[in-house]
């Protein structure tokens, strides 16, 4: 009955200390990463007054997209019509976040925006009436937890968008 007791207290014992071992590694061992954040950027749109000229040279109001994009991949490949027509199907896999709006010759907006932390693109196209000698698209990259200013210039026949990143600053 002793040899008995001696292995029920070398187990006891032995399990012990496995299980000290185990909570004390949990006490050490990291946190789990924080899940990335959304961007917030202020968006900030100037559209010039001479935006978008008719035949006679008149100033035209814009109609504008913006597209919250996981990649440029099909963005960049299509063409605009194409893109203008059928663009949920083609950045179906891609799209996040669609918007259209007219922008007027002139014309300033200034919105607060919020895009997942999957998005990793900010993509805009305006559909031009001299879309063959516009710059019609233009694309830039966000990071996940960006905050600062998202701003879209659309230009007499060309648009731009950037990205002012506050955080890159810290």
């Amino acid at each position: 009955m002793k040899a008995y007791q001696g292995n029920s207290r070398s187990i006891t014992l032995w399990l012990s200390l496995v299980l000290g071992v185990m909570l004390l590694s949990g006490c050490f061992s990291k946190k789990p990463p924080e899940p990335p954040k959304p961007a917030k950027l202020e968006l900030a749109v100037i559209a010039a007054a001479d935006l978008n000229p008719d035949a006679t040279g008149r100033a035209s109001p814009l109609v504008v997209r913006i597209y919250a994009l996981r990649s440029l991949t099909e963005f960049e490949k299509a063409d605009f019509f194409a893109l203008y027509e059928k663009d949920e199907q083609i950045l179906a896999a891609d799209l996040a976040k669609r918007e259209e709006f007219v922008l007027k010759p002139g014309e300033t907006i200034t919105q607060p925006r919020e895009y997942a932390p999957d998005v990793q693109f900010i993509a805009v196209m305006g559909a031009y009436r001299d879309v063959e000698r516009s710059t019609w698209r233009a694309s830039t990259k966000i990071a996940p937890g960006a905050s600062g200013v998202l701003s879209l210039k659309a230009e007499q026949k060309a648009l731009s968008v950037t990205v002012e990143d506050e955080a890159e600053k810290d």
